[in-house]
C-alpha cells in the first residue's frame, strides 16, 4: 500500500439477520416496511428504512 493511499472505510452490514429488527446504525425499532419480496427458500426479504435516522437496509424474516 503506498502512502496516498487510505483503506476504504468499513461499511455497515446491508443484510442483518436477527431476532428483532433494529436499525444497524442507530440501534432503533422504529421501522417502515417499504417492500417484501418472497425468497426461492420461503423467507422473506424486507426494504426497511428506519423512522429515526432514515437509513435503508434489508431485514430476512426466515
Amino acid at each position: 500500500m503506498s502512502a496516498s493511499t487510505k483503506p476504504a472505510k468499513r461499511q455497515p452490514p446491508l443484510t442483518v439477520f436477527i431476532e428483532r429488527a433494529r436499525c444497524p446504525f442507530c440501534d432503533d425499532t422504529a421501522l417502515h416496511t417499504r417492500r417484501t419480496t418472497q425468497g426461492g427458500d420461503g423467507s422473506l426479504s424486507r426494504n426497511t428504512q428506519c423512522r429515526t435516522c432514515r437509513a435503508v437496509f434489508v431485514v430476512v424474516v426466515e
